[in-house]
C-alpha cells in the first residue's frame, strides 16, 4: 500500500516538473520573440548547435536519464547566463537552456509539455 502512495506522489511530481518545463519554454520563446531578429536568430543557432550534440549523445538513454540531463543542462545554462560577461556568452547560455528544456520536453508525458516540445520543433523547421 505504501508503494502505491509513493508511486502516485512520484507521478504527480513528474507531471508538475513537466508542466513547469512547458512554462519555462513559453517564457524563453516570448523572450526570443521580443528581442531583435538578429539576436533571436543567434539564440536559435546556439540552441541548434546544442541540440545537434544532444541527438548523438542521448540516443540510447532512458527517458528518465534524458529528463534528468535536460534539467541539469537547463540549470547550467541559467548559471552561465548569470555569469555572462559578453553578449556571446549570454546568447550561448540561452541556447543551452533552451536545449535542456527541449530535451526534457522530448520525453515528457503531459500534454502541456508535449505541446511545448512541438512548438520548439515547429519553430526550427
Amino acid at each position: 500500500m505504501n508503494m502505491g502512495l509513493f508511486k502516485n506522489f512520484r507521478a504527480g511530481y513528474v507531471n508538475a516538473l513537466e508542466d513547469q518545463t512547458a512554462d519555462e519554454i513559453e517564457t524563453i520563446m516570448k523572450s526570443i520573440a521580443s528581442t531583435s531578429p538578429v539576436r533571436g536568430a543567434t539564440i536559435i543557432e546556439s540552441f541548434l548547435n546544442h541540440r545537434d550534440g544532444l541527438h548523438s549523445w542521448t540516443s540510447g538513454w532512458s527517458h528518465e536519464r534524458k529528463a534528468r540531463f535536460g534539467r541539469e543542462m537547463q540549470a547550467r545554462g541559467i548559471k552561465e547566463n548569470r555569469a555572462a560577461k559578453s553578449s556571446e556568452e549570454e546568447v550561448n547560455s540561452y541556447g543551452m537552456t533552451l536545449a535542456g528544456l527541449w530535451l526534457q520536453s522530448s520525453v515528457a508525458t503531459t500534454e502541456k509539455a508535449h505541446i511545448a516540445f512541438l512548438t520548439i520543433e515547429s519553430m526550427i523547421k
